[in-house]
Formats: structure tokens, C-alpha cells, sequence
């Protein structure tokens, strides 16, 4: 029989709880990144990316750089098990394996650049990475040069820090293989292994480096059902136009979160 005392205590902390959810839910900052959160969702679900690029400014906005990676890195992980493990047959370890490897050596430089920086110099980073990489994505560029392992493995080194500092890992790693003749299947099933593997890896990251909190899990954990909605939103929206439709609406509102982000209009968002 438990104590009177122990009994107390988690009644306490489940109050507890309840209270700090509360208080998420009825903080008007986090009510906009909750509504970037279901606008990444519509887009992921019918574009298939566009998570962290929409939701990184705004949080960073409303709250701080680091965060807003806690509450990505926790809303956007759980999401991508399935399907990852539905397309894992496709995978090419051959592929993933010199990006992991420089994914891992270059993820403490990007930590140590968003643990240590200015949050407004940040802001501006992460902004300024969004346009750059939506810009080169959205005109169809192609990387054509060598694929070695040491290519490759710089590669992985580009996403680990721009996973680490702007938990964006993704678009050198996408440029880099969309120009591959392996099939769009066998693409696919090699970025969503690697977004997954690297996810985990950067929660582990963050947390050797200070900066997962109880308090940004607890924003990442309520933003995830919210997540979860728009991605299913966005799927049954899936079969109503055209995959370049869908990407260029993608693209539209990642700029507007990335533009609408920045330190210069403030005075809108707040």
C-alpha cells in the first residue's frame, strides 16, 4: 500500500502538469507556432517535407533558437517511424553511411553555434538558410559533380551542423541525391532513414549539450497532436491537384514563415 506522502507527491506533479499545459495552451506565443505547427502538418502531408522550415522561424520568434530545435526535434521524430520503417527495404546503407558519419562529427559545431550565439543573430541565420535552401530547391538545381565517400561525407557534415544549430538537416542531403539515376522509391527511403536516424541523434546532441529541457519537450509533446492533424489533413488534400502544385504551395509558405520571421518584423508577430 503506498504512503499518504507518495500519493500526494503525484497527484502534486500530474496538477503540476496540467498546469504547465494549460499554460502552453493559453500563452498567445505558442498559440502561433501551434498554428505554423498545423501548416507544416497540411504541408508534410501532401508535399512530404517542409516541417522545419516552416516551424523554426516562428518558434524562434515567439520563444528562442534553442527552443524552438527542443520542440521540433520532439514533434517531428515520432511522426516519421512508420513510414520510415515501410520504405526500409529500399534503403541504400552504402548511401547513408559517409553522411551519418559526417552528420555526427559536424553536430557539436552547429550545438556550440546555437547554444553560444546571439538569439537575433540566430534568428537571422536560420532565416537566412530557409530562403537559400527553398530558393535552390524550389529552381530544380542538381548537384552533378563527384559522389565519393569523401563527398559525401561532407555532405553529412553540412546537414550535421545545420541540424545542430537550425535542426534543418535536410536540404543538402536532398540536393545532393535528387540527381541520383537509383529511382524517386529508393530516394525517398534513404532521406527518411536518414532524417530519422539524425533526429535521434541530435536529441541525443542536444541533450549532452544542455539544451533539452523539460519545459521545450513539453512544447514539442503538445505540438505533436496538433502535428499529427495537419499531416492527415494535408494527406486526404493529397489527391486533389497536381505533386507540382502541392510543392509550389509548399514552397509559398515556407517563405512566408521564413520572411515573416525575421527580426525586422517583430512588430507584426508580437
Amino acid at each position: 500500500m503506498r504512503s499518504f506522502p507518495a500519493v500526494f507527491l503525484e497527484n502534486y506533479e500530474i496538477d503540476m502538469l496540467i498546469a504547465m499545459i494549460w499554460e502552453n495552451l493559453t500563452n498567445p506565443a505558442f498559440q502561433i507556432v501551434l498554428l505554423a505547427v498545423i501548416v507544416a502538418g497540411i504541408a508534410r502531408g501532401f508535399s512530404g517535407f517542409g516541417t522545419g522550415m516552416i516551424v523554426a522561424p516562428v518558434a524562434a520568434a515567439m520563444f528562442s533558437p534553442q527552443i524552438a530545435l527542443i520542440v521540433l526535434v520532439v514533434m517531428d521524430s515520432w511522426p516519421a517511424i512508420i513510414p520510415t520503417l515501410q520504405s526500409r527495404r529500399k534503403v541504400q546503407w552504402q548511401e547513408i553511411r559517409p553522411l551519418i558519419i559526417g552528420f555526427v562529427f559536424a553536430l557539436p559545431l552547429g550545438i556550440l553555434f546555437i547554444k553560444f550565439g546571439d538569439a537575433t543573430m540566430l534568428r537571422w541565420f536560420i532565416s537566412t538558410v530557409i530562403l537559400i535552401s527553398v530558393s535552390v530547391l524550389w529552381s530544380g538545381w542538381q548537384y552533378r559533380g563527384s559522389r565519393s565517400f569523401k563527398v559525401s561525407a561532407s555532405v553529412g557534415a553540412l546537414c550535421g551542423f545545420l541540424g545542430g544549430s537550425t535542426q534543418i538537416p535536410g536540404p543538402p542531403a536532398i540536393i545532393y541525391w535528387m540527381a541520383t539515376k537509383t529511382g524517386a522509391g529508393i530516394v525517398r527511403a534513404n532521406i527518411l532513414m536518414l532524417f530519422l536516424l539524425t533526429e535521434f541523434i541530435s536529441m541525443g546532441g542536444y541533450y549532452l549539450g544542455g539544451l533539452f529541457t523539460w519545459e521545450s519537450a513539453l512544447k514539442g509533446l503538445i505540438a505533436s497532436p496538433v502535428f499529427f492533424l495537419g499531416i492527415m489533413i494535408g494527406s486526404k488534400l493529397f489527391t486533389k491537384a497536381s505533386e507540382q502544385t502541392y510543392r509550389t504551395i509548399t514552397f509559398m509558405l515556407i517563405l512566408c514563415s521564413a520572411i515573416l520571421s525575421l527580426p525586422l518584423f517583430d512588430g507584426i508577430l508580437r
